[in-house]
């Protein structure tokens, strides 16, 4: 059982309630618009008949079929945007959840293993029961989780796969401030290991949902992000949802 740590809509559900009910709900948003499909770029990336580009919040889609499967989802299907506040990216893309006749499309996809959470700072909304889709894919092995290259990594393989996007997990030896940023090390022999950077900006984040990341000490924890750097690998995190508390193993 893992506790997501990000106190946003949606946590008590990942806290409390059994994953499998978990995983049946969707988040609710402030605000729903209709809109039509004009064609599906890939796993993730929708234009829509107005001309807008649509990137479906929170999600990676790194494998192939998540287009095709995205498709089907979406063909002849009655369409809804839905959103706390519009959002673009910086390559000018609407940042909106979709539903398909009521169907959540981000849920289905990370449901089915052809998607993994990734959200970002003006990305965050929903997190909690995302995570709750993916873990139910990841721990029946469906999708991209049955393929090794996507494997939960050590810390201490942190260097291996610098400029690419892993999760990983490990226990948090030790909590530091250095230079307004908060640094997180990873416990192990391994050299060099993975360490996790929390700027000004992240900090005021994880204050703001009164976390406590000095607890984190001697914690086992997962993380997801960017890794950078072979010699001493950084993940930078930047909002609460990219890390989740897990059990000790035993």
């Amino acid at each position: 059982m893992t506790f997501f740590l990000g106190l946003r809509a949606g946590l008590a559900i990942a806290l409390f309630l059994p994953l499998a009910v978990a995983a049946l709900k969707a988040p609710d948003f402030a605000h729903t618009e209709p809109v039509t499909l004009d064609q599906v770029i890939d796993g993730r990336t929708l234009r829509l008949v107005d001309g807008r580009l649509l990137r479906l919040a929170g999600i990676d889609t790194p494998m192939g079929p998540a287009k095709s499967r995205l498709a089907q989802l979406v063909a002849g299907r009655r369409l809804e945007l839905a959103y706390d506040e519009p959002k673009l990216d910086r390559y000018g893309r609407l940042i909106a959840h979709l539903f398909a006749d009521g169907e959540w499309v981000e849920g289905t996809l990370l449901e089915r293993g052809l998607a993994r959470v990734a959200t970002s700072t003006d990305d965050r909304a929903g997190a909690a029961m995302m995570l709750a889709f993916e873990r139910r894919a990841r721990g029946a092995g469906r999708g991209l989780w049955r393929d090794p290259h996507y494997a939960v990594r050590d810390p201490g393989e942190g260097g291996r796969f610098a400029d690419s996007f892993q999760l990983v997990e490990g226990e948090v030896a030790e909590v530091s401030t250095l230079a307004g940023a908060v640094v997180m090390a990873f416990a192990g022999d391994e050299t060099p290991r993975l360490t996790l950077r929390m700027d000004g900006a992240a900090l005021a984040l994880f204050r703001e949902e009164g976390i406590d990341l000095q607890a984190l000490s001697g914690k086992r924890v997962r993380v997801r992000g960017w890794i950078h750097g072979t010699t001493r690998p950084t993940l930078d995190i930047t909002h609460p949802e990219q890390i989740e508390r897990l059990r000790k193993k035993h």
